[in-house]
């Protein structure tokens, strides 16, 4: 009987060791600071902060990995809240939000990246044009 109990106790302890798929359900993200004229950012996910010093324009952080699943994404300027916002962050993907626009009516953009590699010889360019009441663009490709 003691060894039954022994066993069945040593089954149950072996069991919970596995890893949980929560712990291992990961994603990657990367914030840009694409808004012209406006001061420096706090970054926050779930309230916590991601970065010591606040981003500034043009600079971005690179990719940090993330528990997926739905997580409360926080931009923070001059001690004020420009974005609060749920956010989606799938398992095994990689995505990129850029903040742009006016300092007054600060945007995001939250873009999952295309990992899939490119076609021999060619390469994967991505083109956003965040600059606000500029005229329009050409892009030509010059091959």
């Amino acid at each position: 009987m003691k060894r039954v109990i022994l066993l069945f106790g040593l089954i149950i302890l072996l069991a919970s060791c596995e890893k949980s798929d929560v712990q291992d359900s990961k994603a990657r993200f990367m914030v840009v600071h694409a808004s012209p004229e406006t001061p420096d950012m706090e970054l926050f996910i779930d309230d916590k902060p991601i970065i010591i010093n606040a981003l500034t324009f043009t600079n971005n952080i690179f990719y940090r990995e993330i528990l997926s699943g739905i997580r409360r994404f926080k931009v923070v300027v001059s001690g004020n809240p420009v974005i609060d916002t749920a956010l989606n962050f799938e398992r095994d993907k990689g995505y990129s939000i850029f903040v742009y626009d006016e300092p007054i009516k600060v945007k995001i953009k939250f873009e999952e990246e295309q990992i899939t590699p490119a076609q021999s010889g060619k390469c994967r360019v991505r083109f956003y044009q965040f600059v606000p009441d500029a005229d329009s663009l050409d892009l030509v490709d010059l091959q």
